[in-house]
């Protein structure tokens, strides 16, 4: 199936959008020419949808909110998402030819390689892993744990270590299921030949606790001696 040239993003608490924010949209319609834009919002989800979603929704969590539902509309019509922090810097055109294809790319963050980026999600419609990721919400109740609260950055790059064998790399690579990876100079840092930079404005950050700082950067340090993917493997035993 042929992914749609929609862009979809999401904005959830009735509330006026700060100029950068319209800054942003108005690039995107800028450089996307053909495209049309979704925004996701109550009026076109239901925020009631399963009890994760709810009690993010009621909590004034709405990143955790955007989590779920970039996957849900990504599953139900296809297209392209983007977060409200990103930068379109060329057209997209190109990656709509990725036929029942789900497209990411890796992601830095504080130059460092965390995962799989999220901010760009490039997907046809009903691909399984969307499913997938969707399903894992199911039986999950919203816990407020600040800066510890599972992402979808990391829910979907656990996914993807586990069952699909993704790589701590910063690299092209083909994963089983038609799910294609671009390195982080693709969608998310500043460079010449980027069609999308992630700026990071981090909705879903709470202020660091000492401890989390000092744990962050020990985490850190051993990822750097022993390798990512042996890291990620260690810890999630």
């Amino acid at each position: 199936m042929a992914i749609q040239n929609v862009v979809y993003y999401c904005w959830f608490g009735s509330t006026e959008k700060p100029a950068e924010v319209e800054q942003y949209i108005a690039g995107w319609k800028a450089v996307l020419d053909g495209f049309s834009f979704v925004e996701i919002n109550e009026t076109n989800f239901d925020v009631n949808i399963n009890d994760y979603v709810r009690a993010a929704y009621e909590a004034k969590r709405f990143a955790f909110v955007s989590d779920y539902a970039r996957l849900y509309f990504l599953n139900q019509f296809g297209g392209c998402y983007l977060d409200t922090d990103v930068e379109v810097c060329r057209p997209l055109d190109e990656f709509l030819s990725f036929d029942d294809s789900i497209i990411f790319s890796m992601e830095q963050f504080d130059h460092e390689l965390t995962g799989v980026n999220t901010g760009t999600i490039i997907s046809s419609a009903g691909h399984p892993l969307l499913q997938q990721l969707l399903a894992t919400y199911d039986d999950e109740l919203f816990s407020d744990l600040g800066d510890a609260t599972l992402t979808i950055n990391k829910r979907i790059t656990e996914v993807l270590v586990s069952d699909y064998e993704l790589k701590y790399r910063d690299a092209r690579q083909h994963l089983a299921g038609s799910i294609e990876i671009f390195p982080s100079s693709v969608f998310c840092v500043e460079n010449e030949e980027a069609y999308t930079v992630h700026r990071y404005a981090s909705s879903w950050r709470t202020q660091l606790s000492p401890l989390r700082k000092v744990r962050r950067r020990i985490g850190q340090f051993v990822k750097r001696i022993i390798g990512r993917d042996r890291f990620a493997r260690w810890y999630k035993k």
